[in-house]
């Protein structure tokens, strides 16, 4: 896969959280950009494209499902593949994220390597 053309914006308000992730998708050859928050996704959102979104179900200026909520009620977002990602595992959250229009649900801790085929996934569908 060409990922060197592939633009991921990560969000999550905590930075070990996004230096980590995001430093493994740059190795793997992906452009990242960093989000801090809910806000910030949908600021980033509307003045650049990406290929994937890589979004924190738990912050708190603004929760994922309702950035997700808000990208999905846009027409230029609507198809835009989004990954939610939280330490929580409770079906009834992840229904509810599916729900909202996530294309697929990662835990933390992050297993990176099942976190790669998910996020290769998305982008190619």
């Amino acid at each position: 896969m060409e990922q060197d053309n592939k633009k991921i914006l990560v969000v999550d308000d905590t930075e070990l959280n996004r230096e980590l992730l995001c430093r493994r998708l740059l190795r793997r050859g992906y452009h990242v950009e960093e989000g801090v928050g809910g806000q910030d996704a949908l600021s980033k959102t509307s003045s650049h494209d990406y290929d994937l979104i890589l979004l924190d179900i738990m912050m708190p200026d603004l929760d994922g499902i309702s950035v997700l909520k808000q990208l999905r009620q846009d027409t230029k977002h609507v198809d835009l593949p989004v990954i939610m990602i939280s330490a929580r595992a409770e079906k009834e959250l992840i229904d509810k994220a599916m729900e909202a229009g996530a294309n697929d649900y990662i835990t933390k801790p992050i297993q990176f390597n099942d976190a790669l085929e998910k996020i290769e996934q998305a982008i190619r569908n």
